[in-house]
């Protein structure tokens, strides 16, 4: 079975937005899950503010799948400023901003 995958839309996407992409995904096999995320998800991180809030959000969406397929790898898609953020939950150092940490 291939591994799940999680993808996280880019910066003031909604989960919505990549709806092509997850049936895309699911069609050939992969099962797949877009991490909820409206519009409104990305107004705290405006101005160079903190991701923290984000990165939570993909981190409960990983977890999920994790738990729900019982593996213990995924598949991260990215698109495009999520790939950014997705580099930044796969970091080896937390993620500190504003006093934020992640």
């Amino acid at each position: 079975m291939p591994l799940p995958t999680v993808i996280l839309p880019g910066y003031f996407a909604a989960a919505s937005d990549c709806g092509e992409l997850e049936k895309s995904l699911v069609d050939r096999g992969f099962p797949t899950v877009t991490v909820p995320l409206s519009k409104a998800d990305w107004l705290p991180t405006f101005g160079g503010r903190s991701m923290v809030l984000i990165l939570r959000q993909l981190d409960r969406t990983v977890k999920q799948m994790l738990q729900q397929y019982g593996c213990q790898q995924i598949n991260l898609v990215g698109h495009p400023a999520g790939g950014w953020i997705s580099r930044i939950y796969l970091g080896e150092k937390p993620y500190t901003i504003h006093k934020d940490v992640f």
